[in-house]
C-alpha cells in the first residue's frame, strides 16, 4: 500500500537522482538569481507604485520593447520573444534581448522582461560597469480599471553594487515620473477609493 509518505519518499529520491526535472519556469517570468562572475556583486533592485489612472495607459506608453529612447537598432519583430535592441546609454553601448512579454487580451495587464548578457556589451556609466542584468516590469489594472500597479526589477552582475542599486532606484523613479506626468497620474498608497 502506498501511503502519502511513500509516495514523497520516492519522488525525492527521484529528483535527488536526476531522474525527474523540475518543471520550467513560467514563460511570463526570468530567472532573478543569475550566477554572476568572481570578482563582481549581484545587485536586486525592486520599485512598486500605485497610480490613480487605467493601467491601459501606461501599457500604450512603455508596452513596445522597440519604442525606448536612446535605441540605435532593433531586430525581430517588436515584442516578441527574441527580439533585440542596441543602444547607447551616455556612451555605453548596450544590447538587450526580449525574454518575457505577456500582453493580456484587455490590454491592460503587461508583462516584460529583456537581459543584457552579450559579451563586449558591458555597460559603463561613472566607474560603474554592469557585466550582464536582466530587467522586467509588470503593470496591472487595480481598482476595477481604475488604477495601476507597477512593478520594476532589476537583477545585475556589476562592479559596486551600492552604487549601482542607487543608481537604478533613482533612473526607475525619473523615469516612471515622467510617464505619469505625461498622462496626468497621481501616486497614491493604500486602499482603492470608492
Amino acid at each position: 500500500m502506498f501511503t502519502i509518505s511513500r509516495i514523497l519518499s520516492a519522488i525525492t529520491a527521484l529528483l535527488l537522482l536526476g531522474k525527474v526535472q523540475a518543471a520550467p519556469a513560467a514563460s511570463t517570468e526570468l530567472e532573478l538569481d543569475p550566477k554572476c562572475p568572481p570578482g563582481t556583486y549581484s545587485v536586486f533592485e525592486s520599485n512598486i507604485w500605485q497610480f490613480d489612472v487605467p493601467a491601459k495607459g501606461f501599457v500604450e506608453k512603455m508596452g513596445s520593447f522597440h519604442n525606448t529612447d536612446c535605441l540605435t537598432s532593433t531586430t525581430g519583430t517588436d515584442n516578441a520573444i527574441g527580439a533585440t535592441r542596441t543602444g547607447n546609454y551616455s556612451g555605453s553601448i548596450f544590447a538587450e534581448n526580449l525574454a518575457v512579454y505577456s500582453l493580456s487580451a484587455s490590454g491592460a495587464d503587461l508583462t516584460m522582461g529583456f537581459v543584457q548578457e552579450t559579451p563586449g556589451y558591458d555597460v559603463i556609466y561613472e566607474g560603474m560597469v554592469w557585466y550582464s542584468y536582466l530587467e522586467q516590469f509588470s503593470i496591472q489594472s487595480i481598482c476595477a480599471g481604475r488604477a495601476a500597479h507597477i512593478v520594476f526589477t532589476a537583477v545585475a552582475c556589476v562592479n559596486d553594487a551600492e552604487r549601482v542599486y542607487d543608481l537604478y532606484d533613482k533612473v526607475r523613479r525619473v523615469a516612471l515620473d515622467a510617464v505619469a506626468a505625461e498622462i496626468g497620474a497621481k501616486l497614491f498608497a493604500g486602499s482603492c477609493k470608492n
